[in-house]
Order: C-alpha cells, then structure tokens, then sequence
C-alpha cells in the first residue's frame, strides 16, 4: 500500500532542508515534526493542539505552536502554516523499480515517482487543500498504482499490488501457478509460514494487551452499532455464508491509535476492507 508522500524541500529563517510531506486528505490540520521546525527557525504563537479520533482517542499538544514554512515542490513553492507537533511518527515508505514496472501509465514519469525509505516529517491536511487537489491523474489497471499531480509535484497511490515475479498465487485469478515449486518455493514456503505466524500472534497480542483489547472492542461495537458489520451467528447456517476474518493493526503513523482490516480470499477481493481508518 502507498500513501501520497512526496519530496519537498522546506524553507524557514535559517535554513532550507530536504525532506518529505505526506498528503492526507482526512486530517484536517498541517503539523510539521517540532525538530524539524526548530532546525529551520520557524517561530509562531503558542496555539494547544487538540486531536479527536476514532474510539475516543484523543492527543493533547499543549506547546504546539503555528508557524510559517515555505514548501517548494517540484514545480512551485508554497508559503503556508503549519501546527508543530513532537516525534510526529509517520512511517517510512518507498516506492521502487520493481513496484511501477509493467505500468505503461507511469513510463514517463517513473523517474518522478521513485524514492527509497522516505520518512515524512511534514503532514499537510485539509487546512492547506490547494496542496491536496490533483491537476492530472494517470491510472491504469486497478491492482495497479496511480499517479496524482499536486502543486507540489507528482504522488504515487495503491493499495495492494500485483508484482510481476514468479509468486505462487496471481490477485486477479487466485490460481496457483506451475512455476510455484521452481527455485523459489522454498523462499515462498517461508515467506507462507512467516505470515502463518504473524497471524496467530494477533491472537496472543488482543489476550496480553488489555488496552488493545478494549479499544478493539470498542471499534467493533461502534462498528455493529452503525450496522456496518453484524454478529456472527451461535448456530449453523443452512446456506453457505461468508465471513470477514478482521484484526487490529497498530498504526505507527499515529501512536495510541488503531486500525481494523478484514481480508477478503483473493477470488473474492481486489483489494483489502478497511472499515475504519483513524484519522487526526
């Protein structure tokens, strides 16, 4: 999965430095990490920061400020506002060679869209949606990623890709393939039992973690609440019935908050559920 993040450079009083911002459309504020706004010698007013999510999560900045901060992109700068936040965690990200090849929609572009481990250290929201709305967008196939061009220059977006290897198992048909036992089996034999793993350890994580286990619960109730999922019958039923296996993701991006995926098998599926995305 890729998030829109591109490579900015950010300017302030005292200097210019390199690095990337992440567009998010569901934030309704811009926060820039403090450290990075301390080495720029951005100043502001003090302005306590409030963040609401999902689940009642709630984030409390009270040395928050405001500043000003120049964005230049790789077409244009742009002067905007920004909320300083601590240790803002965004995860790294990279979009590489092997994630575009085969899109034909991209070729001429490619070279805009590839970086490798980028780390944002900027978040722009809806306060600066001038940043956000796309002037040109190319797509292809829908397991394939897509290109949005913003102001300040071309992002890469995706949710599952199909890569063109020699995996065992292809998303758009769910067929395993006969090259599967070649010479990667036993890469791809290990990479199956990895996953096996990570899988029942979801398990044993909600049973340790209480506070997990709670605010989980919470999701899924407000979940059946809203009528977007339903409980599973004690009983048999007569006809065949499909279920949603879901389980809770820690984000990273945001410490303290939670996500709830379910899968779907790949016959079924082109990309993954996600029922409910914590958002600032």
């Amino acid at each position: 999965m890729f998030l829109k993040i591109i490579p900015v450079r950010v300017a302030g009083p005292k200097k210019e430095i390199d690095t990337y911002a992440l567009l998010d459309d569901g934030s309704t504020v811009t926060l820039i990490d403090s450290d990075l706004a301390q080495q720029l010698g951005a100043r502001g007013r003090n302005e306590p920061l409030h963040i609401e999510a999902i689940a009642k999560t709630k984030v409390e900045m009270k040395t928050s400020r405001c500043v000003p901060i120049k964005l230049r992109g790789a077409s244009n700068s742009q002067q905007i506002y920004a909320r300083t936040i601590e240790n803002l965690q965004l995860s790294p990200q990279a979009v590489t060679k092997q994630d575009i090849d085969g899109c034909k929609h991209l070729d001429d572009i490619r070279h805009k869209l590839m970086y490798d481990q980028a780390k944002p250290k900027i978040l722009i929201g809806q306060d600066n949606w001038h940043l956000l709305v796309a002037t040109e967008t190319r797509k292809g196939h829908r397991n394939q990623p897509a290109a949005s061009l913003t102001p300040l220059g071309w992002s890469c977006t995706a949710s599952e890709l199909v890569r063109s290897d020699n995996t065992c198992i292809t998303s758009k048909t769910g067929i395993i393939k006969p090259d599967c036992c070649g010479k990667n089996s036993k890469q791809n034999a290990e990479q199956l039992r990895k996953r096996h793993e990570e899988v029942n350890n979801y398990g044993k994580k909600i049973d340790r973690d209480v506070e997990l286990r709670n605010k989980y619960k919470e999701q899924m109730k407000a979940l059946v609440n809203k009528g977007y999922a339903e409980r599973a019958p004690l009983h048999r039923t007569e006809n065949r019935t499909w279920y949603l296996p879901h389980f809770p993701v820690i984000n990273a991006m945001k410490p303290g908050k939670y996500e709830s995926f379910t899968t779907l098998p790949l016959k079924q599926r082109r990309v993954a559920q996600r029922p409910s995305i914590n958002r600032p």
